[in-house]
């Protein structure tokens, strides 16, 4: 039995894109805290899939007990009292993470104190390098600027 000779095959393995982007909030002030104080947050916008992201929209709600600060926050643009956006043009590349510093003044608040000051940031908006929409492509989330569709916020 005769055999043919063996060719050597090369297989190049596809690589999965993924589009993933997280933010996560904090901020340096360990308090007290009183009324007039302009409190720093710092919002942390990391690429965590393998696609860089552009004009990255984000959202930051501000509730009762908060007033934004504009002089000390430029990036930012308010849109009535309780709103105010930023957009990072990019790239973010994978792997980077990228800072938004927004500054809030402390004012009483007569509302509910369990939801008092307690303010939240989402990715409103992301576009891809061909400038196309990927707000609705991100693995496990949906950016969006709907403060009430995204449970509770976490410490």
């Amino acid at each position: 039995m005769v055999m043919a000779p063996m060719t050597k095959m090369t297989m190049t393995p596809a690589i999965i894109e993924v589009f993933d982007l997280a933010l996560n909030k904090t901020t340096t002030w360990t308090g007290p805290i009183t009324y007039g104080d302009i409190i720093p947050f710092q919002i942390n916008v990391s690429n965590q899939g393998n696609i860089a992201a552009y004009e990255v929209e984000v959202t930051e709600y501000i509730p009762c007990g908060y007033i934004f600060q504009p002089s000390n926050s430029p990036l930012w643009t308010p849109n009535g009292d309780s709103l105010a956006t930023a957009t990072i043009t990019g790239p973010i590349e994978p792997g980077d993470t990228y800072t938004l510093d927004i500054f809030l003044a402390v004012q009483p608040c007569g509302g509910d104190p369990a939801t008092n000051w307690t303010n939240a940031a989402e990715i409103s908006y992301v576009e891809n390098e061909e400038g196309e929409d990927m707000s609705d492509e991100d693995i496990d989330s949906t950016p969006d600027d709907m403060p009430d569709n995204d449970g509770d916020v976490e410490d």
